[in-house]
């Protein structure tokens, strides 16, 4: 991009350096063609080379990209039923991590946004696979979960607060934002003869607001907000965290995250219900480019 753009200003100043080398002694021309024919190569060089630049750059600013990967440890509590069977989930946060540490398979939690000026697109995985907690040796269970979310914003203020003075450091964004939000839930109990388990998935589109209060270019606490439904009856995302950049590329996170959704299908021995609450802490580390 670059490159077309020192394209297009070598072209400008080309012309501008033939036109004030020009003999005086030369033979003149009409002013009004000479003027015509510079205004036709101004907007050739403006469509040629650079004609890809404002899909690309939009006002002359770059893309910004960032990957945070973290951890989320949460208390889970509510109730999962399937095929006529319902159980109570009741755990606190330690417990959750015990099960973490005791059943791991596989896990992944990783935040990622590409943001231009006032726009923002974000996407967000996470997904663990728990092996057996089954005590039972002839009996093994899995349990595989993902949320996978993707959504955009736009920040309607970004500056310093209304009233501040003007070397105040302290600055103030605030986006609307909505996205769909897609949840996974594989649970398979099996022995020598039978398996069983659900295998659901399920999708619902959020909207919301997040803001952020940068105090300095170091130390900035951020909160999200938002509420939505689809093949749920009702899902909402709460977050409050804290970041400090260590410089321009990387940083530190850690905050507090609920989570809900209540969602729910069929009928008797063929119902499936999932109304579960998350809440718990969060820490991960951003890298950005």
């Amino acid at each position: 991009m670059r490159l077309n753009l020192m394209v297009v200003c070598g072209a400008a100043a080309g012309l501008s350096v033939g036109a004030l080398g020009a003999r005086a002694d030369e033979p003149q021309v009409d002013q009004q063609n000479v003027n015509a024919a510079a205004d036709n190569s101004n907007q050739a060089a403006r469509g040629t080379p650079s004609e890809a630049s404002p899909a690309l750059t939009v006002d002359g600013k770059p893309w910004k990209f960032m990957i945070a990967p973290y951890l989320w440890i949460p208390a889970q509590h509510g109730t999962i039923a399937s095929r006529g069977v319902t159980a109570n989930v009741s755990m606190n946060v330690g417990q959750s991590w015990d099960a973490l540490i005791d059943n791991f398979k596989f896990a992944a939690c990783l935040h990622m946004e590409a943001n231009k000026d006032k726009w923002t697109i974000f996407g967000d995985v996470m997904y663990t696979n728990l092996g057996n907690e089954v005590k039972q040796s002839n009996v093994d269970a899995d349990q595989k979960m993902g949320i996978f979310e993707l959504g955009g914003s736009y920040a309607v203020f970004d500056g310093k607060l209304p009233g501040a003075e003007d070397e105040s450091k302290v600055r103030l964004r605030i986006e609307p934002l909505a996205g769909v939000r897609v949840w996974y839930l594989n649970v398979n109990i099996s022995d020598s003869v039978r398996s069983v388990g659900p295998d659901e998935a399920w999708v619902d589109g959020f909207a919301g607001a997040r803001c952020e209060l940068a105090f300095n270019e170091a130390f900035s606490l951020s909160a999200r907000a938002d509420v939505g439904t689809g093949m749920s009856d009702l899902t909402w995302n709460i977050l409050t965290m804290a970041n400090y950049n260590f410089n321009r590329t990387f940083a530190i996170f850690a905050g507090w995250r609920w989570l809900s959704d209540d969602y729910s299908k069929g009928s008797g021995r063929d119902r499936f219900e999932y109304d579960i609450q998350f809440s718990g802490p969060f820490v991960g580390l951003k890298i950005m480019f």
